[in-house]
């Protein structure tokens, strides 16, 4: 990530829900994570998910799902 104090990495320490969380390591700047999961046609599905923030800055989410 942009001027990222530490790569980010897939911890089981702090999870809101489950087992693992993800620590980003970029802080007042952008950066990304992605997921693929496969999918069964005509099933209903539900996606998730929980965005903490540790600073005192704006934190702001952007989520596409997409085929």
């Amino acid at each position: 990530p942009a001027n990222a104090s530490y790569s980010g990495a897939v911890s089981s320490m702090d999870p809101h829900n489950g087992s693992y969380s993800y620590a980003d390591g970029s802080v007042g700047f952008m950066d990304y994570l992605s997921q693929s999961f496969a999918v069964v046609p005509n099933n209903i599905y539900s996606v998730t998910f929980w965005l903490s923030a540790n600073s005192n800055s704006s934190t702001y989410a952007l989520v596409t799902i997409g085929a």
